[in-house]
């Protein structure tokens, strides 16, 4: 069991061809974890754990055409193609990785770096589907780039707004300090390749004073995704 911030966390991993690379990320990040063989895990309770996790967390998770998901097109467990990283707080199973939610795939590095640096078991990828979906929230009309990889950094959207303007966007589920100082990165990973940016915008569904104000001092948009009572 792991004791993280007051939360009993478990990472179980189901071993894979790629464990090597994954026991060498884990060591390197201090991570504590099981690793069981195949042959000593209850498949069938697994995979109903997994398939019980909401779908906005597990996404799609069988058979990934060329990318390896945590179950094989016969619904069984895919060790044979990729190792299945299975995150437990307090007993139950709240994620796994490889996974594929909408358009973006989570490698089980990918996995590591999330599990490990947040609190939040929320996902932008939603946020980001509506955005894509739905760009009059920001004042904008076309939606340029999804999910562009640019010097090995991620652009979340890329959009153009009714003037005609470029609007980088970064989404988060809780918009912190480093989202800033994240976004300034990414504009000037664009500018470098010859994209302008006019207009950044931190999107999420909360978040924390200090980022607040400094992005006000950078001259960033923080906007908010709310509800509002009708009846």
């Amino acid at each position: 069991m792991i004791l993280m911030r007051n939360i009993r966390r478990r990472l179980l991993i189901v071993k894979g061809p790629d464990i090597d690379s994954i026991i060498d990320d884990l060591a390197s990040l201090g991570i504590d974890f099981q690793i069981v063989s195949p042959d000593f895990v209850n498949e069938e309770k697994i995979i109903l754990e997994i398939r019980a996790l909401p779908p906005q967390v597990r996404g799609k998770i069988r058979y990934g055409r060329g990318k390896p998901l945590p179950l094989s097109r016969s619904g069984r467990l895919n060790y044979k193609n990729t190792s299945i990283i299975l995150v437990y707080e307090n007993g139950k199973m709240i994620d796994v990785y490889p996974k594929m939610i909408g358009s973006r795939y989570y490698s089980i590095k990918d996995g590591l770096k999330r599990i490990f640096t947040s609190e939040v078991y929320l996902y932008e990828e939603p946020l980001i589907m509506l955005l894509k979906q739905n760009p009059k929230l920001l004042d904008c009309s076309r939606v340029a780039k999804v999910h562009e990889t640019i010097e090995g950094c991620e652009i979340d959207l890329l959009l153009e707004d009714t003037e005609g303007r470029s609007v980088l966007v970064e989404v988060e589920e809780v918009i912190r300090d480093i989202a800033v100082a994240q976004i300034l990165h990414l504009k000037n990973v664009l500018e470098r390749n010859g994209v302008s940016v006019d207009r950044m915008v931190l999107f999420g569904a909360d978040y924390e004073k200090n980022a607040l104000e400094s992005a006000k001092e950078a001259g960033i948009e923080v906007w908010i995704l709310g509800v509002r009572r009708l009846i």
